[in-house]
């Protein structure tokens, strides 16, 4: 892996996920790794609304609601990368917290079933 990033005075972020464990002391020194585990429901709103492109902007209580449970339940539940991708998207198609949430909620069995197909595959 530590061939394939770049050389530490790069202007450039990678992000690289893993499902293992551990540290990584010869990257973590020459590249600053940073491991996330998973966020805070209070910490998860926040990052979401940076990456929706509001940060610092108060929500209303019922969308502070649908935030709170969009970002702590479900396939996001708590997770740095896809807290980023729900609030990029949410930016790009200009959706609300509830309207997103409603979305996860009417394909929630079949986001269950790609999960678990998925997980078989990684496991195999």
């Amino acid at each position: 892996l530590e061939k394939l990033l770049p050389c530490h005075t790069a202007r450039v972020h990678v992000l690289v996920t893993t499902r293992m464990s551990g540290d990584h002391p010869i990257l973590a020194r020459t590249h600053g790794i940073i491991s996330l585990g998973r966020l805070t429901p209070e910490a998860g709103v926040e990052a979401l609304q940076a990456w929706r492109g509001h940060a610092g902007e108060a929500l209303d209580r019922d969308e502070s609601m649908f935030a709170m449970r969009l970002v702590s339940e479900g396939p996001i539940d708590g997770l740095p990368l896809a807290i980023a991708h729900a609030g990029t998207l949410m930016r790009l198609i200009r959706v609300s917290c509830q309207d997103y949430y409603q979305l996860l909620k009417s394909h929630e069995e079949e986001l269950r079933a790609m999960a678990l197909h998925l997980d078989k595959l990684l496991n195999y």
